[in-house]
């Protein structure tokens, strides 16, 4: 059609744009108990939310609608759980497999590997067992002791109760308790380090000599 002589008006809204709208949901401890269908489980309560999807096979992740699961932050007592250690990471439960944030296998293990992860550092033992008759006694000796001292913080910072034992708890729930226990990690980081380089000259030896 012609354009009539009519003149054209025009609108001008100027506004502020309304921020974008977070969707919460919040549980109480006592409602994940008795939703109907969950057995009690709380992270079928969770799948069961608006937005949120089933993983297959009941692997426990948690797929929300518009992201992968690795986007996802999952938290225990305000914790992420973030375990990067493939032997430890293959003994979860399968219900706890979902709640961690990576996914280490055997074939990622070298990427997946850091100084700081308490197994790492328990491994260097395992690898001075491995490279016998190479590594000298002492070599040995200083490995199984770091190992133990780690083994004794893990333990103590796990669900169990060894006070019976002369044990006490680090409660890493707690500020103070994480503060501990992470000046430990650094410190079993660096021993666990040196000791490392101390294996590596073995190994290298051992290859120029063959």
């Amino acid at each position: 059609m012609p354009k009539s002589g009519a003149p054209s008006y025009e609108t001008t809204v100027r506004a502020r744009k309304p921020p974008p709208a977070v969707t919460r949901y919040e549980v109480q401890k006592e409602e994940l108990r008795v939703v109907p269908g969950t057995f009690g489980d709380p992270l079928r309560v969770v799948q069961n939310l608006p937005g949120v999807a089933r993983s297959p096979f009941g692997l426990g992740a948690l797929i929300i609608r518009g992201s992968s699961p690795n986007d996802s932050g999952i938290f225990v007592e305000g914790h992420r759980i973030h375990c990067s250690h493939y032997d430890a990471y293959r003994f979860f439960t399968p219900e706890a497999t979902g709640l961690n944030s990576r996914r280490p296998t055997l074939e990622t293990r070298v990427l997946n590997e850091q100084p700081g992860c308490l197994h790492a550092g328990m491994d260097v033992y395992k690898w001075a067992h491995k490279m016998a008759p190479f590594t000298s006694a002492d070599l040995v000796a200083d490995c199984f002791a770091l190992a133990r001292e780690i083994r004794e913080l893990d333990m103590r910072a796990s669900p169990y109760d060894l006070t019976a034992w002369g044990y006490s708890p680090v409660t890493i729930e707690t500020p103070s308790g994480k503060a501990e226990y992470v000046r430990a990690q650094r410190d079993f980081g660096t021993r666990a380090t040196l000791l490392r380089q101390r294996l590596i000259a073995v190994a290298d030896e051992v290859l120029r000599a063959a």
